[in-house]
C-alpha cells in the first residue's frame, strides 16, 4: 500500500520502500523493538523507529505520480497549507469515470460544501463517524464545514482519530474514501439482477460506473458467471476493475469461466462478507475494516465435524467456508452469490472480545472488488491449479514427516 498526499501544487505519491538504492533493507531489531535503516556503503544507521508505530510513521520514498485510478486504495494524506480547491484542481487533471467526473465539475462550478454547520471554520477537517443507530454499522465521513458558503480556499486536513465503542482507534482514509467524502457523494441503492445492473426498484437499467459507491443487493439467482458476463460487456467497468482489483488478466478469467469444468466442487453458494477487527499496539490502536472477503459456503468439513464431535460444548455450525482462489473459474462459475450483511467487530486486547453484532451494507464496488480480488489472486487461471497442487504436496509431506516422527517415538 502506498500513500497519496495532497500538496498546494498537486498530488505526490509515496511508497513504503525497503530497497532504495542508497540504503540497505529495512531491518527489524527484535531485541530493542526497533526498525533500523542502514546506509549501504558505510553501514551507518540513518534512522530508527519503534516497531509498533503506524506504517505512515515509517520511512517512505517519493515515487513518480501514477495514474490516480491506481491509487484509490492507498492512504490519503494532506500536506499543511493544501486547500479544498487544490484537491478539486488536482483531481480535475486526471480522467475518472462516471459520477466522480460530474461531481468534480459541480464542485468547481459552485464551490461550496454540501454539509450542515452553523459557523465557518478556520480549517476544513474530514473524519470518520461510526453510525450504529439503525442496527447497521457504517463509517460515515463528516466535516466541520457549513453550507451554503464558498470556502474552497480553506486549508484541508484529515483526522484519522475515531472513537469506536469507547475505544480510541486510528482510522485512515483511503484515497477513494476521501474523494467520496470531499465530493459529498450521497450513497444510493443499486440492484444486481441476472441480466444487468438496475435501479433500487429493479425496473430501469443503470450505468454501474455511476453507482459504484451505492449500496447493492444481489438477486438470489445471480451467479459468478453472470457477474463475469455483466462486467465483460461493460468496457469501462472491466478496465476499472482490472486496475482497482489488481486483475490485469481479467479477460482470461472471463473466458475460463465459460469452459467445461474438469472437476466438481461441493459448495452451496459463494459469499461476500466482512468482519471488523480492533488491534492494539503500544502507541496506537487500529481498526481494520473495508476488506470484504469472498469465499465458498458448503457442507461442514469432515475434519471440523470431528472436532465438534469431540467438543459437544461448542456450538456446531451447519456449514464450512472454503477458499476459492485455488479453483479454476469454470468449477465455481455456476454458483450463486450471496451478500451476507451480518457484521461483527472483534476487539483483540487481552483476548478476543465481541464489541458489536449487527449488520453492514456493501457498496457495489466493495462487492465486485471482493469477487475479483479473490478469484484472480494467483494471476492466471492456470496458476491457481498449480498452486493448489503445490500446497497439497506440502501438506502430504508434512503428514508423512509427522507419521515418521510418531512411528519413531512408538519404537
Amino acid at each position: 500500500m502506498g500513500q497519496i498526499k495532497l500538496t498546494p501544487t498537486g498530488f505526490k505519491y509515496y511508497e513504503y520502500d525497503r530497497e532504495d538504492p542508497q540504503f540497505a533493507h529495512l531491518k527489524n531489531d527484535y531485541k530493542n523493538g526497533k526498525y533500523i535503516i542502514v546506509e549501504k556503503d558505510t553501514g551507518k544507521t540513518v534512522a530508527s523507529y519503534d516497531s509498533d508505530l503506524h506504517r505512515d510513521d515509517y520511512w517512505h520514498a517519493e515515487k513518480p505520480l501514477p495514474h490516480l485510478l491506481t491509487c484509490l486504495k492507498d492512504v490519503f494524506k494532506v500536506e499543511p497549507g493544501a486547500t479544498y480547491n487544490d484537491f478539486l484542481h488536482a483531481l480535475q487533471e486526471e480522467t475518472f469515470y462516471g459520477v466522480i467526473d460530474k461531481s468534480i465539475a459541480a464542485r468547481l462550478q459552485y464551490g461550496y460544501w454540501n454539509y450542515q454547520g452553523d459557523h465557518i471554520p478556520d480549517i476544513l477537517t474530514i473524519r470518520q463517524h461510526a453510525d450504529t443507530s439503525t442496527g447497521f454499522f457504517q463509517l460515515v465521513p463528516e466535516t466541520n464545514g457549513p453550507t451554503p458558503v464558498y470556502y474552497g480556499d480553506l486549508p484541508l486536513t484529515v483526522d484519522p482519530n475515531l472513537e469506536l465503542f469507547g475505544i480510541p482507534v486510528n482510522c485512515e482514509f483511503t484515497f477513494l474514501e476521501a474523494i467520496h467524502s470531499l465530493l459529498g457523494l450521497d450513497p444510493g441503492q443499486i440492484r444486481v439482477q441476472k441480466d444487468g445492473f438496475y435501479d433500487e426498484d429493479g425496473i430501469a437499467k443503470v450505468d454501474p460506473m455511476e453507482h459504484l459507491m451505492h449500496y447493492c443487493e444481489f438477486e438470489p439467482d445471480v451467479t459468478l458467471l453472470d457477474i463475469f458476463n455483466m462486467v465483460g460487456h461493460h468496457g469501462l467497468l472491466k478496465h476499472f476493475l482490472s486496475i482497482y482489483s489488481n486483475a490485469p488478466h481479467i479477460n482470461a478469467y472471463h473466458r475460463a469461466a465459460r469452459e467445461k469444468p474438469h472437476e466438481s466442487i461441493d459448495l452451496h453458494y459463494l459469499e461476500v462478507s466482512e468482519v471488523g477487527e480492533i488491534y492494539h499496539k503500544k502507541k496506537y490502536s487500529s481498526f481494520e475494516f473495508g476488506n470484504p472477503d469472498f469465499h465458498g459456503i458448503g457442507p461442514l468439513d469432515p475434519s471440523e465435524a470431528e472436532y465438534y464431535d469431540e467438543h459437544p460444548e461448542k456450538e456446531r455450525p451447519a456449514t464450512s467456508s472454503m477458499a476459492i482462489e485455488f479453483y479454476h473459474p469454470s468449477v465455481i462459475a455456476h454458483l450463486p452469490i450471496r451478500i451476507t450483511t451480518e457484521y461483527r467487530i472483534w476487539n483483540y486486547g487481552q483476548g478476543r472480545e465481541e464489541v458489536f453484532v449487527g449488520k453492514k451494507k456493501f457498496t457495489l464496488l466493495e462487492a465486485l472488488d471482493a469477487i475479483y480480488d479473490e478469484v484472480t489472486f494467483f494471476g492466471l487461471p492456470s496458476n491457481a491449479a498449480d498452486k493448489l497442487a503445490e500446497i497439497r504436496e506440502q501438506i502430504d509431506g508434512i503428514k508423512e514427516k509427522l507419521f515418521e516422527e510418531t512411528d519413531e517415538e512408538d519404537n
